[in-house]
Parts: structure tokens; sequence; C-alpha cells
């Protein structure tokens, strides 16, 4: 090989090295945290891009069509979860925050749970297949996910007793977990 081909070959591979650097920094910085890192929960005060919003700016449909708008939960602690049916860590998530519903359902917690599926058809196939009987399941035809600058799936936002939101978590959490059951207690008591 010449001169010439050797250093074309290297200024080739400089700049992949380079260009995939680049992407890799943009990545940690710009995209959702991987869904199994623990540090990705952020409170709204070191999250200050994305503003707290009240319960009246969220409304969805529910399997019916009917709306349903998060300020008829007034004075209930709410966990609402976006999620999809083709998201591996939503998926893995919903039993658990079926269970958390449960749990707490008597000491006025309700989780809403809003798809990203377009599909109604293959949305009721997986909840014939999947059925979470204490969760409030709504489709998210109204786009709140977007029109709230969310970044990730799921990514989950707690609102307090007073309608007012607490924090946002991005990606997957084990819910039954002892820290956020202390969460979700401190939750109620707010």
């Amino acid at each position: 090989m010449n001169t010439r081909k050797r250093y074309l070959l290297a200024s080739l591979l400089t700049g992949i090295l380079c260009a995939t650097s680049a992407l890799t920094w943009w990545g940690a910085n710009h995209l959702p945290l991987n869904a199994q890192n623990d540090t990705n929960r952020l409170t709204l005060e070191e999250k200050s891009t994305q503003p707290a919003t009240a319960l009246d700016d969220y409304a969805f449909e529910d399997l019916k069509g009917n709306v349903v708008a998060l300020n008829q939960y007034r004075g209930r602690a709410i966990l609402l979860n976006f999620w999809a049916t083709w998201c591996p860590p939503c998926v893995k998530e919903l039993p658990d925050l079926d269970a958390l519903a449960k749990k707490f359902e008597s000491e006025g917690l309700v989780i809403i749970a809003a798809s990203q599926d377009k599909d109604n058809a293959k949305l009721d196939a997986f909840l014939q297949k999947h059925p979470t009987a204490n969760l409030v399941i709504v489709k998210d035809s109204k786009k709140m996910f977007y029109s709230h600058k969310l970044s990730g799936l799921p990514t989950t936002i707690l609102f307090n007793r007073k309608g007012e939101e607490v924090e946002r978590i991005e990606s997957y959490q084990h819910w039954l977990s002892e820290p956020l059951l202390a969460k979700t207690r401190g939750l109620l008591k707010q």
C-alpha cells in the first residue's frame, strides 16, 4: 500500500473515531438514560427545563373513547405513567404498577397508564393478554406526551393530592422496591 493510501485510510479511521465519540457524547447528554440506570430520577428542581404542570393540563381518552381528565382525581395522589406495548421496559413495569395501585388504593393512590400506542386493536389484544385490574388505562390520543416535552418511555409523573406535579421519573423502575414504596408513602402524605 502506498503512502497516499495509508494516509487516506488513517484519515478515514480517525474521522470515524471522532464521529463515534461525538455521537456517544451527544447521546449521553441528550437521550433518555438507560432503563436500568437508577440515577435517572430527577426532581423538578434538578430538571428545570421541565416546568411543573397542574392536573388541568392533562386529558386522555379511555378505551371506549370517553374523555378522562386528571382533575377528576383531585384529592388523590396520582402516578401518571406514559408507556407503550412495543416498549419492553414499559411492559416489564406494568405488573409492578398494577400491584402498587392495589396496595395503596385504599390510601388514595390512583395510577393512570397512558398508552402511546396508535393501533387500538393491538392495545386491546395486549390488555387481553396482560390484564391490569388496578390501573386506569387510557390512550394518549391528545398527545400529552409530546405537548409536555417528555423524552422517553416509560416516564412517570407524580402528582400530590393538591394536584401539583411533584416529580418526573424517566425509564423503567421497580415500583415494589423499598425506596419507591417509601416514595409512594411520602407522596400519599403530601
